[in-house]
C-alpha cells in the first residue's frame, strides 16, 4: 500500500499550472520563449509546442531547477508578430501566467484560463495593464478552489477534523484551522515572514499523522454526557498546524506569478477560493458519514479513513524527510 502511495508524495499539493515568458531576442523577429513546469515532464511532451504561422524553431532547451522542469525556445518571424497571433501550449490544465517583455515599456502579465490541451498564449497583442475586480476576483477563486481540492495533503487533515468531531465542535475546528492558515498565508505571501518550503511540507504530513491519532485515540475515550466532544488543546493544537498549511498555500499562490498591481486582490480571492473548496470538501464528507451512520457501518468506516489518513501522512513525512536530509 505504501508503494502504490509514494507517486503521491510529489504531487501531493502541486497543480499543474505552467509559467511562460517571452522576450525580444537579440536579433529584428527573433524571440525566446522560456516555460516553468511543475515537476518532471517527459521528453516526448516538450516537442509539441504550436508556433504561430509564418514562424520557425530555431533551438530548444531542456533543464530542471528546484523540482520544475524548464523549458527555453528560440524561435524567428521573418514578418513579425501579427496582432491575432498566438502560441498554442500542451501544459497548464489549470492555467497558467504568461509574462511579455516583447511591447515597449515595462513587462505586462497575464492569467491565462487552462483545459485539457494546455494554454494559449496570445503572444502577438500587448497585455491590458489592469484587468477589472471581477475578472481577479473569478480567476484568483478558481484557483484557490482547484490548489485546496487537488492539494491532498490539506484534505487528508481536514478529513481528519471532520472524523474528530461532528456539528457545532466541527465548526470550531475548522474555523480555528481557517484562522489559522489565513493569518500565515498572509504574512508568508506578503514577505512578512520567510520560512524553507521543504521542512514546511514535511510537518504538514506530519500534522495528518498526528490529527489521525488523535481522532483515533478520542474515539476510545468518549466524552461525558454535556461534555464536549472535542479537548480545548485540540483547538490551538489545530491552529497551530493550519499556521503551516497556510504556509503551503502561500508557496503555491507565490507560483502564480502575480504581478504588482494584483497582490491584494490575488490574496483576498485566492484565500476565498481556498475557504470555498474546504467547505465544499467538508460537506462532502459529512454527507457521506451521515449516510454510513444511517447503513450503521459508520464506526468502521470512520477508522479505516483514519487509519488511511494516518498512514498517508506517515509516509509522506519520511519521505518529504528523506528528500532534503538525504
Amino acid at each position: 500500500m505504501l508503494a502504490a502511495l509514494m507517486p503521491l508524495v510529489g504531487h501531493a499539493d502541486t497543480l499543474d499550472f505552467a509559467s511562460f515568458h517571452l522576450r525580444a531576442g537579440a536579433q529584428p523577429q527573433h524571440y525566446e520563449l522560456e516555460v516553468r513546469l511543475p515537476g518532471a515532464v517527459p521528453v516526448a511532451s516538450t516537442t509539441t509546442l504550436e508556433l504561430p504561422s509564418g514562424c520557425a524553431l530555431d533551438t530548444q532547451e531542456r533543464g530542471t531547477f528546484a523540482a520544475q522542469t524548464l523549458l527555453s525556445y528560440a524561435f524567428q518571424c521573418p514578418l513579425g508578430l501579427p496582432a491575432d497571433a498566438v502560441i498554442h501550449a500542451p501544459w497548464g490544465s489549470d492555467g497558467g501566467v504568461y509574462v511579455s517583455e516583447v511591447q515597449p515599456g515595462a513587462p505586462q502579465s497575464r492569467m491565462l484560463h487552462g483545459g485539457g490541451a494546455g494554454v494559449t498564449l496570445p503572444v502577438g497583442q500587448g497585455l491590458p495593464r489592469q484587468r477589472s475586480l471581477a475578472a481577479m476576483a473569478a480567476e484568483y477563486t478558481r484557483q484557490g478552489v482547484l490548489h485546496i481540492l487537488e492539494g491532498f495533503d490539506h484534505l487528508c487533515f481536514v478529513l481528519c477534523l471532520c472524523l474528530l468531531a461532528r456539528r457545532r465542535e466541527l465548526l470550531l475546528l475548522v474555523t480555528a484551522f481557517t484562522l489559522g492558515h489565513s493569518i500565515s498565508l498572509a504574512l508568508s505571501y506578503l514577505g512578512v515572514i520567510a520560512i524553507p518550503v521543504p521542512p514546511t511540507e514535511a510537518v504538514i504530513a506530519l500534522s495528518i499523522a498526528f490529527m489521525a491519532r488523535e481522532a483515533i485515540v478520542s474515539a476510545r475515550t468518549p466524552p461525558m454526557p454535556g461534555q464536549a466532544t472535542i479537548r480545548p488543546r485540540y483547538l490551538a493544537v489545530v491552529v497551530a498546524f493550519g499556521l503551516l498549511h497556510g504556509l503551503g498555500f502561500a508557496s503555491a499562490l507565490g507560483e502564480l506569478g502575480i504581478g504588482p498591481e494584483e497582490r491584494i486582490a490575488g490574496l483576498v480571492f485566492f484565500n476565498v477560493g481556498v475557504e470555498i473548496g474546504q467547505l465544499l470538501f467538508v460537506s462532502v464528507v459529512a454527507l457521506a458519514m451521515w449516510s454510513l451512520r444511517r447503513l450503521r457501518i459508520d464506526r468502521p468506516a470512520r477508522t479505516a479513513l483514519l487509519g488511511l489518513a494516518g498512514s498517508v501522512g506517515a509516509c509522506w513525512t519520511v519521505a518529504r524527510l528523506a528528500g532534503f536530509l538525504l
